[in-house]
């Protein structure tokens, strides 16, 4: 019998009607349902507010306030994660089908803490090479999309560090 671990998402968004609603439903439309959708919103200006709303009633938790960047706002979503497993998906970028299947299914059949998955950007990025790791930003695929940690390991690491304009590098 297989293990369907609860996901938590977070989508961290600031003014991104062009795109928040291409991301929201590559999350809702995935064919693995043991998600928490925690949508963190920088109090808007534009739409991106009344796109989120139109999918309120299928997103698990939505804060639209202000906070001081990107890396507070992933941190409020860490806080607020219930699932056993975090991943994380910018406002402008999306999952394909299969993806948290995907995820479920390395977590469930591999001792990880974490995975790297492949992202496609421009051009088809995969893979972790530790040997470049101090002088490249390219030795992951993508810290929001492709990443995914157990929420126990990352709360023991901490959270992301908002001095730091790489916060996630920093995390690494």
């Amino acid at each position: 019998m297989s293990k369907e671990y609860l996901i938590s998402i977070i989508t961290v968004a600031k003014n991104a009607e062009t795109t928040i609603e291409k991301c929201i439903k590559s999350v809702l439309n995935q064919n693995y349902k043991n998600i928490q959708y925690i949508i963190i919103d920088g109090n808007s200006t534009d739409n991106t507010k009344k796109i989120i709303d139109k999918y309120s009633n299928k997103i698990s938790l939505i804060v639209s306030e202000d906070d001081n960047g990107i890396w507070d706002a992933m941190n409020k979503g860490i806080k607020l994660a219930k699932g056993e497993i975090l991943g994380f998906i910018n406002a402008d970028d999306f999952y394909y089908e299969n993806s948290l299947k995907i995820v479920n299914k390395y977590f469930e059949n591999q001792n990880i803490d974490f995975l790297f998955g492949t992202v496609k950007k421009y051009k088809l990025m995969h893979g972790y090479n530790p040997s470049i790791i101090k002088w490249s930003f390219r030795f992951y695929t993508s810290h929001s999309v492709g990443f995914f940690i157990k929420t126990k390991k990352h709360k023991e690491v901490g959270f992301y560090n908002t001095k730091y304009l790489s916060a996630d590098l920093d995390f690494f």
